[in-house]
């Protein structure tokens, strides 16, 4: 369930790299395209989300599979900032600079970071209950 909801926002990724590969051409990108985005993002966030537990519940749970599974959402926290701004578009005369975006998932990127450097030194994951509504979006 890891690597097809991985795939999937993987490809949402592509999809919209193929149509705007430079942020500007908002307007260009047909909106099957955005309607596939938004079923593939629900759908991977669902996918992840189940993996974990299912593993827990079947009591199949590994170190390597909690090392696989986050090892994909740090790819996925760089992917979905990127997406969004390409859903935003840049240069249509609200700011957005590649600056910003940069920023953005680098923020995003660090704030994942120091979430596992926690559970590394208190063996304890905590997120914020914010997180799986930033997740989504």
């Amino acid at each position: 369930m890891t690597v097809v909801g991985f795939l999937l926002v993987l490809s949402t990724y592509i999809l919209i790299g193929w149509y705007d590969y430079d942020f500007k051409n908002t307007a260009g990108i047909p909106s099957w395209v955005w309607a596939y985005s938004a079923v593939a993002h629900f759908t991977g966030y669902n996918l992840d989300g189940m993996d974990g537990k299912q593993a827990r519940r079947t009591k199949t749970s590994t170190p390597l599979g909690e090392l696989f599974d986050h090892g994909l959402d740090s790819i996925v926290a760089f992917i979905i900032p990127l997406t969004a701004a390409s859903g935003l578009g840049l240069g249509q005369g609200i700011g957005l600079t590649e600056g910003i975006i940069f920023f953005t998932v680098i923020m995003g990127i660090i704030g994942f970071y120091l979430s596992h450097w926690e559970k590394y030194n208190t063996g304890v994951l905590f997120l914020p209950w914010i997180f799986d509504f930033v997740h989504q979006v």
